[in-house]
């Protein structure tokens, strides 16, 4: 999984050929994960809101994503004249924000 941090474009180019969607889903349940994890560190006081808008991050992550890798399908199929499938759009959106997440991470 951190092979993504290291060399995107060679695990973006691994996913494509290996087409499972299963480890795209988890990427993406782990950059959510990630990016709640930020709350948590960057908040000084703990208390139950804390933790609503931590799954509250979560869900809003997995959603967000989703519907972005619906625009960018629908933006690359007009852009090349070429047919993608959700599945390319999904894996390149959710590589790119699990580099985001981790980096935000770090830093926080």
């Amino acid at each position: 999984m951190f092979n993504i941090i290291y060399s995107p474009l060679e695990a973006i180019a691994s996913a494509k050929k290996e087409k499972n969607v299963g480890k795209t889903i988890l990427i993406l349940f782990v950059t959510s994960v990630l990016a709640s994890l930020n709350v948590f560190i960057t908040t000084k006081k703990f208390s139950g809101t804390t933790f609503i808008v931590a799954v509250g991050i979560i869900i809003g992550v997995i959603l967000i994503t989703l519907f972005m890798a619906l625009l960018l399908l629908l933006t690359l199929n007009i852009l090349s004249q070429k047919r993608g499938t959700y599945f390319d759009a999904l894996t390149t959106l959710t590589y790119g924000f699990f580099i985001m997440a981790f980096g935000y991470l770090i830093s926080s």
